[in-house]
């Protein structure tokens, strides 16, 4: 059976109750309720703890979910952690010990910017395309640390000269990190320069295209107030266009003001940017258990709600 429980209500329904520790196992019961049997009222075999409940009870062998058949296995570890870390599994909350990252491995507070083909460099009136990556780990926030770019393309699809670096400080978003290609290259136009900037990302494209008082008024207002000041200081004529990501001709219909060359271009600054955040991952053995214990909650939160969802009805 494929594990499709993300998408369902009950399961939803079921992780709260176990996330809140409001799951009642008979031994729960009956400390409130003396009538009530202490022991598991599917095997009578033993008292209905938690750690009985949802991991050594016989009857869970029955279960054909692979959510519960296959984390039959981490039964010996729940048994011998369980006493230390009974939030882990007992209710699928992740101790925060499990997950320190040492402080040498932060994301760096300065920009550290690589130039391409820099004796091309010449940031003048022209078209330029910008991308943001979150690298390997981008699916765990603690973890991801964002690349990006800003490149400038010839008419053979190869590259002119581009810039890629990091994105600096503790907020490491690929939102913030596809604005900041935008802010690095107001920062290097030089003055009364006339400008196409392609991105792929839509709140940058429609924040910019607003009233200068919507970038002040997100989230990310230093850096729109940058680009905003860089602009009236520069006289510079600046238009920025979408286009979706990973866009291929093959799609369809091409959005206006998007060509098959853009298309193309935008690819290299997805490299460049990929190549950034290659540079500035965290090594992986610095990473390992924050992703071990990342995985393993996951699991644990699906066996936990599954069972609950399926025990049988109390009389």
């Amino acid at each position: 059976m494929k594990d499709k429980l993300d998408a369902d209500y009950t399961y939803k329904a079921a992780f709260e109750t176990i996330i809140t520790g409001a799951a009642w196992p008979n031994l729960r019961v009956h400390a409130a309720y003396p009538s009530v049997s202490s022991l598991r009222s599917r095997c009578n075999l033993e008292e209905d703890t938690p750690l009985h409940c949802f991991y050594t009870c016989p009857c869970n062998c029955s279960f054909e979910h692979e959510v519960v058949k296959n984390t039959q296995s981490l039964i010996k570890l729940a048994q011998a952690q369980s006493d230390t870390f009974p939030c882990l599994w007992f209710r699928g909350i992740l101790p925060s010990k499990c997950t320190e990252i040492e402080s040498e491995f932060d994301p760096a507070d300065f920009l550290d910017i690589s130039y391409h083909n820099e004796s091309n460099c010449n940031w003048a009136s022209n078209t330029y395309y910008g991308d943001a990556s979150g690298g390997k780990y981008t699916e765990h926030t603690k973890l991801r640390r964002v690349g990006s770019s800003i490149v400038q393309v010839n008419n053979d699809l190869s590259l002119n000269f581009g810039a890629s670096f990091n994105l600096p400080g503790p907020v490491q978003s690929a939102g913030r990190g596809e604005l900041l290609a935008l802010s690095v290259l107001v920062m290097h136009l030089l003055p009364y320069a006339e400008v196409f900037f392609f991105t792929d990302n839509l709140n940058v494209f429609g924040t910019y295209n607003k009233v200068p008082k919507a970038g002040v008024n997100s989230c990310n207002c230093d850096l729109w107030k940058g680009i905003f000041s860089s602009i009236v200081k520069k006289a510079l004529l600046l238009k920025v266009r979408w286009m979706p990501s990973h866009l291929k001709e093959k799609d369809g219909p091409l959005p206006d003001d998007v060509t098959a060359f853009d298309i193309e271009a935008n690819d290299v600054a997805d490299h460049y940017a990929g190549q950034a955040a290659s540079r500035f991952q965290i090594p992986d053995e610095a990473a390992a258990n924050f992703v071990y214990y990342a995985k393993l909650v996951k699991k644990i939160q699906k066996r936990l709600s599954y069972i609950l969802m399926n025990l049988p009805s109390r009389k």
